[in-house]
């Protein structure tokens, strides 16, 4: 796969407002945004995602839930450790490097430099 670009914002720094976010949608203090080549999907934890621009909302429909729904992720992760059932929904193939990536740029954020950090696991 292609290397991915990632800016992690932390410690009060934000991103710049999208212009293609509306007006009457508050920019969120928690989520990510996503940036493709057709278009943005900004995901606020707490909310659905939105697709930027808005016209890429109309044309694409909510996909059908296609992965079978279990527990709450408590009830998962718990099974998951326990060896029983299916992997949850933060598989630990992927969880552990996410996590030292989220890790090292609250470091480098600490730090008070704005440095860019190349994380190999």
């Amino acid at each position: 796969m292609p290397p991915v670009k990632l800016t992690f914002y932390t410690s009060g720094l934000r991103p710049p407002r999208s212009a293609d976010l509306p007006a009457e949608i508050a920019m969120p203090t928690n989520a990510a945004l996503f940036m493709g080549t057709e278009g943005k999907m900004l995901v606020d934890f707490s909310k659905l995602p939105i697709l930027l621009p808005t016209a890429l909302a109309k044309a694409n429909l909510q996909p059908k839930e296609v992965l079978p729904r279990g527990a709450d992720h408590w009830t998962q992760w718990r099974d998951a450790v326990m060896g029983r059932g299916n992997t949850c929904g933060s598989n630990f193939d992927y969880a552990a490097g996410l996590t030292e990536m989220v890790l090292l740029g609250t470091i480098a954020a600490s730090l008070g430099r704005r440095k860019h950090a190349i994380h190999q696991p």
